[in-house]
């Protein structure tokens, strides 16, 4: 009778463990806590085994069949076009997971605003154009008594300036990376987004932004200057 006992509970154990379920997810701009409706795909992976490939987001959901209890990983195309692995643990009951696509991947790569010397002036010129808009706008950095001053300006006309300190400078060398990787943007929508830098008056780089998928210069002007209009 005992041997029996111990056998029925292992074939519970063993049952149990071998029970799938669904998990449903959701894919959002986590910074902005916004959904994300891009149709995208990713793939789930457990222990270096891929589970299953090209799962679609529609309408910024996903569902994914089959899973066990454990950690996976989720691997998808964030909106700056790099390759995030997400690991999460799966519970049995079918927590939701969610996506974040606007997580960055740091490429600690130099920027102009890290080699930013007393003598240099830094100029970002953003324009953007659309069915219904036009937006020219340009932001200046230079050196005034060893103190890094922005300038915002509208249309040409200067209506916001302020000291940048350590803080907001280490946003703008986050922003300058992103922006580099905004050329691997997936397009496809009627907006585009042109980001020049100009240091000393000399191009540095432009990239050209067709997604939507990135409103990285107004939350930039939001950051360094409080301007929210």
């Amino acid at each position: 009778m005992k041997n029996l006992t111990i056998i029925f509970l292992i074939l519970i154990g063993i049952s149990a463990n071998s029970q799938t379920f669904s998990v449903k997810g959701i894919q959002k701009y986590c910074e902005t806590d916004r959904t994300d409706s891009r149709e995208r795909y990713l793939s789930v992976t457990r222990n270096d085994s891929v589970i299953v490939e090209n799962v679609k987001t529609r309408f910024g959901e996903f569902k994914v069949k089959g899973l066990k209890e454990g950690f996976y990983t989720f691997k998808f195309t964030n909106i700056f076009g790099q390759i995030v692995n997400y690991k999460t643990e799966i519970l049995k009951n079918g927590n939701q997971i969610t996506i974040c696509v606007d997580t960055f991947q740091e490429t600690n790569e130099k920027t102009l605003f890290s080699e930013l010397t007393s003598e240099d002036k830094l100029i970002i010129e953003y324009a953007s154009s659309g069915c219904f808009h036009f937006d020219n706008e340009q932001m200046k950095f230079y050196y005034e008594k060893e103190k890094l001053i922005a300038e915002l300006y509208i249309s040409e006309k200067l209506v916001k300036r302020k000291k940048v300190d350590s803080k907001s400078l280490e946003y703008l060398i986050g922003f300058e990376k992103k922006v580099k990787q905004m050329k691997n943007n997936m397009g496809g929508c009627t907006t585009s987004d042109l980001y020049v830098f100009s240091l000393n008056n000399e191009t540095g780089f432009s990239v050209n932004d067709s997604s939507c998928d990135w409103n990285g210069y107004r939350e930039l002007k939001k950051e360094i200057f409080n301007y929210t209009k």
